[in-house]
C-alpha cells in the first residue's frame, strides 16, 4: 500500500516560504507515529525544510541533482517513478509501508498515481497564509473512511487547534458517488472557490460536525432543536434584509427521509423563527431532491427564510431557483 499523509488548512495551504505555516505538536506526533520505521519519500524542498534524514525511517528524496550519493537510510532519485520503484523495493524487503509526505509538487504526482490507494490528512480548523496548496482532490475518487478528533487543550498553549485526523480509501473505477456541491448554481467566483476547498476536504460542510468548521455565519445558539439548526446564509440573496437557512442534522436530500420527529418539529422551527426576529412577511423555500434537479447548490436538505428588502426604493424581487436542467457539473463560465 502507498499513501499519501499530509497536514492542510481549510483552504488546502500546506506550506508558506519553504517551511510549515504552523507549530502543531498534536500533528507532528500523529505523522511520527504513522510513519516511524516506513519508507518516506518527499521532494528536495520538504527534505531541505526538514534539514536531516527522518530517523527510524528509509528516506527517499527526488531531486533532479546529479551525482548525489546514497547513505544508510537516505537515498535520492531524479523522479517520481524511480522514487516509487525504490520505494517498493525498500518496503517488500523491510515488509513495511510507503508513505509520500511532500511538497506540494510530489502530492500532485502522487494523487493521480492509481498505486496509491491511501490518504491521511490531518485537517486543521484554521485559514493559514501560504504559498503552496495541497491538490484539489474530489470525494468521486476518494472515499472517507475514518475521522478521528483532537480538541484545543487548556493546559497547552501550544495546543491551539482542532484537528481532525482523516482517512481516505480511493474509490474503485466503477463508483459513482453524488457529489456534495451542484457547481453551476454557484452565484460567485468565490462561492465556487470555497465549496471546491471544502470538496477537496472529503466531508459535507452542512453536516453537524462540520458546520461550524466551513460555515462563516455563527449558528443562531437561540435556538436547541432536536433535528435542526438555525444560522444565517453565508451567501445573502440579493434583494434580502435577513436571509436564515434551516438546516437539516441528517444527511439527506428528501423530506420524507427524515424521521417523523424531525418533519413534525420542522413547523415549530418556522413558528419559533418567526417569534424570535419578529417576523410578519417572509418566504419559506425548500428544495428537495439532488441539487442538479432542484436549483440548489448543497446536497444537503436545508430550508430558506428570506425577508424581502420591500420598503427600499431600489427594492428587487428575490430571485430563488427552484429548478435546474441537469447540466455537467463544472462552474460557471461568467457570474
Amino acid at each position: 500500500m502507498i499513501s499519501i499523509i499530509v497536514a492542510r488548512d481549510k483552504q488546502r495551504v500546506i506550506g508558506k516560504s519553504g517551511d510549515l505555516p504552523w507549530n502543531i505538536p498534536a500533528d507532528m506526533k500523529h505523522f511520527r507515529e504513522v510513519t516511524n520505521g516506513n519508507v518516506v519519500v518527499m521532494g528536495r524542498g520538504t527534505y531541505e525544510s526538514i534539514g536531516k534524514p527522518l530517523p527510524n525511517r528509509k528516506n527517499i528524496v527526488i531531486t533532479g541533482k546529479e551525482n548525489l550519493e546514497d547513505e544508510a537510510d537516505l537515498f535520492f532519485r531524479n523522479n517520481y517513478e524511480e522514487a516509487i520503484i525504490l520505494a517498493s523495493q525498500l518496503a517488500s524487503e523491510n515488509d513495511c509501508k510507503i508513505y509520500v509526505i511532500g511538497g506540494a509538487s510530489v502530492y500532485a504526482e502522487a494523487i493521480m498515481d492509481p498505486k496509491v490507494d491511501e490518504l491521511l490528512v490531518t485537517l486543521i480548523n484554521h485559514e493559514f497564509d501560504g504559498d503552496r496548496f495541497f491538490p484539489y482532490t474530489s470525494p468521486e475518487d476518494w472515499e472517507l473512511a475514518e475521522v478521528n478528533w483532537h480538541r484545543p487543550s487548556n493546559d497547552d498553549e501550544n495546543d491551539n487547534f482542532e484537528l481532525a485526523f482523516m482517512r481516505f480509501l480511493r474509490r474503485k473505477p466503477d463508483t459513482n458517488p453524488e457529489s456534495i456541491f451542484y457547481y453551476p448554481s454557484s452565484r460567485s467566483a468565490e462561492q465556487t472557490k470555497k465549496m471546491q476547498d471544502i470538496e477537496s476536504a472529503g466531508i459535507c460542510p452542512f453536516c453537524p460536525e462540520w458546520l461550524e468548521w466551513f460555515h462563516d455565519s455563527p449558528i443562531d445558539n437561540k435556538f436547541n432543536f432536536n433535528h435542526w439548526v438555525v444560522t444565517p446564509n453565508d451567501n445573502p440573496y440579493e434583494g434580502t434584509v435577513c436571509d436564515l437557512l434551516i438546516i437539516s442534522k441528517h444527511h439527506t436530500v428528501k423530506f420524507s427521509d427524515l424521521p417523523e420527529s424531525a418533519q413534525s418539529e420542522f413547523g415549530l422551527v418556522i413558528a419559533k423563527i418567526a417569534e424570535t426576529y419578529t417576523l410578519f412577511n417572509y418566504a419559506v423555500g425548500m428544495r428537495v431532491g439532488p441539487a442538479s434537479m432542484v436549483g440548489g447548490s448543497v446536497n444537503h436538505l436545508h430550508a430558506h427564510i428570506k425577508v424581502g428588502d420591500v420598503y427600499s426604493d431600489s427594492h428587487k424581487s428575490i430571485k430563488f431557483k427552484m429548478s435546474n436542467k441537469p447540466q455537467e457539473n463544472k462552474p460557471p463560465e461568467t457570474y
